[in-house]
């Protein structure tokens, strides 16, 4: 309050309200800076910390729930990083910490030169074999670079400037148990310059000796040669005296100094330091044979990439910002709303005592800065050190080269702008509405209720703009588009439906006190039903806050369990099976194509009746040997015959058989099975039926298939390869198709020894054949851990990985997204709900006071607060479903073939309904029932 003394010297006015809307605006009304007129900054930054200070649960509050979108999309950040390995992660792969590899050029004519740095091919002009004279010029090159033993660096005369040191890469068989066991060396100081993604030894300091090996952290763990035991290699044992941690997929390795004996002949290159190579020397290297690959040409090559993958991860991004901008801005103004809601009497004082209503709004908005703040460094440091320490874990718990530390700058800033900025505007639109306020009913501390719900014409128009444009992107994008462009441009449809998601979110926002108003309408029930319902009927600006933060939750969370479950659904369509129901193959030849013995065959199936009990069933196919060479000296592994089918009548096709996928089924393409010779017993284990005298006569006059997608019901072509780089011998065969077919892409074709000789031609007394794969029927179908043990157990016994292979079906990867999705999302809908109902409990906590004070009983009131938060949160969790899914499943629905749209109910549901429930019931139990304040009125 303030007297106005008018400046004539004249009777001073009545003492006015500053806040009241006839109060005159003098310019003794308002807190001026230095005469200028504005509020001072330096007042409004010492009023909000003291009411920081004096609210720090609230404030706290207010910081955890901007901090926990913030967390999600950094968290989310790393992830991605470690998902999606980038430019730098494939140029350590190949590089290691070198700037250059100069190697012999393959295809070399002596002549051409490479076209790009990023490889070591040769261009136009390039031969398949290099000749014995440009063989021995390349090498001589490759020595000339300096002295191959030696471990010191050396400068290549060839590429002056650049020190490099050489590399040696060897192929040997170590003995393990009896059984070969194919090693890679790699001779190289690696202590002086790494050559590729390695963790050396911790404390290495110099590389193994002549006698000594290191060896990879996996191969150890897979054949027991760990750190003193010893490994023997041809005719010498060398002992292990470390272990490194290499990349998956890279085989059995060992790490030894470029002096070492199992490299003295191995494959020489140099790997090297420096600029970037320029052209004239990489030609100058290209006419000696050499090829140099630059690691700057080879990042700018991974940098470009393909077009379509760069614009779906940016549009991927920019949804996934949008939607947690939108979750932060909708959750932190829900608290923000309430927040302010409490400071009534704190504001209302400020206004009387000469606060003009930009101070009051500057006031409420700086505490959204200075929390915004807090809230998303908090958030940013929970999500990057959860996180990495998931990375962390990883590390430590496989044998591989352990994923380092990942930030993502570009997501980790984009959410501490989206936290603040989400903040800033959450502040400012109830920091409006609480400037407006009555003075006088504040500073008496009393509520204001809201005023008649209306219609809310501007977001139910804002709603229904953004289903028209979401459904009309969908049926446009599904009507114009192939199944090929539905793969490649779907960022043309996602765009206009997050748009639509975003606009009908804001009109959902909008309209959520006018939701609230009739959902509060119920004049029925108990006593605390209908006090609970009167209250959020009349204030629903304390209601809409807490059902918004349960929408943003719920809509976020929505759309992404939608996107798993389509993909779930179109992952189970496309799955094409590979083998018979109730049967198992075991892969019975080694790592060289070479066919298991008879002992070691059985004991694959021992340890196959070691988990899963005796095997009824048990036939090993005879497979044609079409080679010329020796077999057990040559290795080669693709020396069969193989029955090709063209059609272009099924739908659904294999993409990892080597054939066109065409899922709308308008091209043609090849399928494959092998031929195998069959006396009946292999079609009784896969079809169960024995082999009728009809069905021996079709094996020997032609082929009998037993997959149904390579029914032709005529002839085929069946390929015929002879020796390693030769084209195969095409002959025309009859196709049977047997009455009892069986599903899988791995499922052989079947004939006689007769017709296989016909097929090899030579008389059948001389057809070669070999024992091929092992295949049993099961007794019972065995678990994913059984799996794993089985192949574990013929691994330690025969060296073959993964030589168990069993019809499982469908891998449903994305259940796991599915179950984990739903168990974060409950988490952070409770989370976020107990948090905004904490504040809003404590802003009604006056008018529950005033109920208890008329006679209400401690079970009315704490049914007040259970059912007001059954309604708020349940209302959030209809509306926001409804805004996550349908958008979501209308555009997986645009894609078509390409896409399946999958909404999982089950999952909505439990969400739906049983968050709201678990929520009300801890409410009634946890949230005491107020005591009634009695006020002496004199």
């Amino acid at each position: 309050m303030h007297r106005h003394v008018p400046p004539h010297g004249g009777r001073p006015t009545r003492p006015v309200p500053a806040g009241d809307p006839g109060a005159p605006q003098t310019p003794g009304d308002r807190v001026r800076r230095g005469g200028q007129g504005r509020p001072s900054g330096r007042l409004i930054a010492r009023l909000a910390g003291r009411e920081l200070a004096r609210h720090k649960a609230r404030a706290a509050l207010i910081a955890v729930l901007i901090a926990l979108p913030v967390a999600m999309l950094c968290g989310l950040g790393v992830l991605q990083r470690y998902e999606v390995p980038g430019p730098q992660d494939h140029a350590l792969s190949a590089f290691g910490d070198a700037d250059l590899i100069i190697e012999a050029m393959a295809g070399w004519s002596g002549r051409c030169t490479q076209e790009s740095l990023a490889d070591t091919a040769c261009g136009a002009g390039s031969v398949d074999t290099v000749s014995a004279s440009n063989l021995s010029r390349q090498q001589q090159a490759l020595r000339s670079i300096g002295d191959s033993a030696a471990s010191t660096t050396s400068t290549s005369p060839l590429l002056p400037g650049h020190p490099v040191i050489p590399v040696r890469t060897a192929h040997v068989t170590a003995d393990w148990q009896g059984l070969d066991v194919a090693v890679t060396v790699v001779g190289a100081d690696q202590i002086r310059l790494r050559t590729a993604k390695v963790r050396l030894p911790a404390g290495a300091t110099t590389m193994p000796g002549p006698g000594e090996v290191w060896v990879g952290k996996d191969t150890a763990e897979r054949y027991g040669w760990t750190v003193g035991h010893t490994m023997q290699i041809g005719t010498a044992s060398y002992r292990v005296t470390g272990l490194t941690r290499v990349e998956p997929l890279s085989g059995p390795s060992v790490w030894v100094g470029p002096g070492h004996p199992l490299v003295a002949t191995g494959e020489l290159s140099w790997f090297g330091t420096g600029a970037p190579v320029s052209r004239a020397q990489a030609d100058l290297l290209n006419s000696h044979g050499l090829a140099v690959m630059d690691r700057q040409a080879y990042l700018d090559l991974q940098s470009d990439g393909p077009a379509g993958d760069g614009a779906t991860v940016t549009m991927l991004t920019l949804s996934v910002g949008v939607l947690a901008a939108l979750v932060t801005a909708t959750v932190a103004g829900a608290a923000f709303a309430i927040g302010a809601r409490q400071q009534r009497r704190t504001l209302a004082l400020l206004g009387a005592t000469g606060a003009d209503r930009r101070v009051m709004q500057q006031l409420v908005t700086r505490q959204g800065l200075v929390l915004g703040v807090v809230g998303s460094v908090l958030g940013a440091g929970l999500g990057l050190a959860g996180g990495n320490g998931y990375l962390a874990w990883i590390g430590a718990h496989n044998p591989y080269y352990p994923p380092s530390a990942q930030i993502s700058v570009g997501i980790t800033a984009a959410a501490l702008v989206v936290g603040v900025v989400s903040a800033l505007v959450a502040a400012w639109v109830p920091a409006r509405a609480v400037a407006r306020q009555d003075v006088l009913a504040g500073v008496r501390h009393a509520e204001t209720p809201s005023g008649p719900a209306r219609l809310p014409r501007l977001g139910l128009g804002l709603v229904l703009s953004g289903v028209v444009l979401v459904v009309a992107a969908a049926v446009i994008f599904h009507l114009g588009s192939s199944a090929t462009d539905a793969q490649e441009h779907t960022q043309t449809l996602f765009i206009p439906v997050i748009v639509g998601q975003v606009v009908i979110f804001i009109g959902m926002v909008a309209s959520l006190s006018w939701c609230v108003d009739r959902a509060a309408r119920g004049r029925g029930g108990p006593l605390g039903v209908r006090f609970a319902l009167r209250d959020l009927a009349r204030n629903r600006g304390r209601g809409a806050a807490c059902v918004a933060a349960s929408m943003a939750v719920m809509a976020l969370m929505a759309s992404i369990l939608t996107v798993a479950g389509s993909q779930d659904i179109a992952e189970t369509r496309r799955y094409l099976p590979q083998l018979p129901p109730g049967t198992a193959v075991l892969a019975s030849t080694d790592a060289q194509g070479k066919p298991l013995t008879a002992e070691r065959a059985a004991d694959q199936i021992a340890a196959v009746e070691a988990e899963l009990g005796p095997v009824p069933q048990r036939v090993r196919s005879q497979q044609l040997r079409t080679c010329d060479t020796d077999l057990s000296d040559s290795g080669l592994t693709w020396c069969s015959a193989m029955v090709s089918v063209v059609s272009t009548t099924a739908t659904r096709v294999s993409p990892d058989q080597g054939v066109i996928q065409d899922p709308d089924g308008h091209r043609s393409y090849t399928l494959r099975a092998e031929v195998v010779v069959d006396d009946g017993s292999l079609y009784h284990l896969l079809t169960g039926h024995r082999a009728t005298p009809e069905v021996l006569r079709a094996m020997d006059r032609g082929v009998v298939i037993l997959n149904p997608a390579l029914a032709t019901g005529g002839r085929a072509t069946a390929e015929i390869t002879r020796n390693q780089g030769e084209d195969p011998i095409d002959r025309r065969v009859a196709v049977f198709t047997a009455a009892a077919t069986v599903g899988g892409n791995r499922v052989p074709a079947l004939t006689t020894r007769a017709m296989a000789a016909r097929l090899a031609g030579m008389p059948p007394e001389k057809l070669p054949l070999v024992p091929g794969d092992t295949w049993l029927r099961l007794p019972v179908a065995p678990t994913s851990s059984q799996i794993d043990r089985i192949n574990a157990a013929i691994a330690r016994r025969t060296t073959v990985q993964q030589a168990f292979e069993h019809e499982s079906g469908p891998a449903h990867s994305y259940r796991a997204v599915l179950r984990w999705g739903t168990l974060v999302a409950a988490v952070l809908l409770v989370a976020v709900a107990v948090v905004v109902l904490a504040l809003s409990l404590s802003d009604s906590r006056t008018a529950r006071q005033s109920v208890a004070a008329v006679g209400a009983s401690r079970r009315d009131l704490k049914r007040i607060t259970a059912v007001q938060s059954l309604v708020t949160v349940g209302i959030g969790g209809v509306a926001g479903a409804l805004v996550g899914v349908g958008p979501i499943a209308l555009a997986m629905w645009a894609q078509g073939p390409a896409g399946s749209w999958g909404v999982p109910w089950g999952y909505l549901a439990a969400l739906v309904l049983g968050v709201p429930v678990i929520v009300a019931a801890a409410v009634r139990v946890l949230v005491p029932a107020v005591s009634p304040v009695l006020r002496r009125r004199d």
